[in-house]
């Protein structure tokens, strides 16, 4: 199978499909905080107390000890707009939307947090003969799929596409998802043909 993009240029590094211990990762609940941060209201502009590593289009969230700027709703989700530099950001109530205009700075200490959807598999886990064949399956797709919304459309890989969808049952409250990978792959000689990734 041949790919036109190396999967850390859009997985991120550490992300490297032919290692035994991949740093997959699976599902967890709850809030990862990423930094203090401030904002100004003039350019909607945050900025965060140290580098934020997150991507356009990633899901974050604000809580504060006080009170959060005008235009920002306690634990309510949002999506990183634009990343100016590796510690400012703009965000959207949309994915790909328009910016949230700060019309005032709140007071006390803002803290911005990401959904904590993922924690690393463990060796034993990942080991491919005796390890977990569910939570490994799940952790790929998760991976791929968290990777491919929040990749700008230029910059994923053309030969594959990635479709999620999830459901949520009422009675149990248990949440199913489903993962669509498609690849496109290479034939030589009129057979088919798997590459190794180059």
């Amino acid at each position: 199978m041949a790919f036109d993009k190396a999967p850390s240029t859009w997985l991120g590094e550490g992300y490297d499909l032919t290692s035994s211990v991949i740093g997959l990762e699976t599902a967890t609940t709850g809030r990862v905080d990423i930094g203090t941060c401030t904002v100004v209201a003039a350019t909607d502009v945050f900025t965060v107390s140290t580098d934020h590593g997150l991507r356009i289009g990633n899901k974050v969230q604000f809580t504060t000890v006080t009170t959060l700027p005008d235009g920002l709703s306690l634990l309510t989700d949002y999506y990183v707009l634009t990343i100016p530099t590796a510690t400012t950001l703009t965000v959207s109530d949309e994915l790909s939307g328009t910016v949230i205009d700060i019309t005032d700075t709140g007071t006390g200490d803002h803290t911005i947090n990401r959904p904590a959807a993922l924690a690393e598999l463990t060796d034993t886990e990942a080991n491919a003969t005796t390890g977990n064949i569910s939570k490994l399956l799940f952790a790929i797709c998760e991976k791929c799929a968290v990777s491919w919304y929040s990749t700008v459309t230029a910059d994923r890989p053309s030969n594959m596409t990635i479709s999620r969808s999830s459901s949520t049952n009422e009675t149990t409250g248990d949440i199913t998802k489903q993962y669509v990978l498609r690849f496109v792959t290479e034939a030589a000689a009129g057979s088919f043909e798997v590459k190794d990734e180059t």
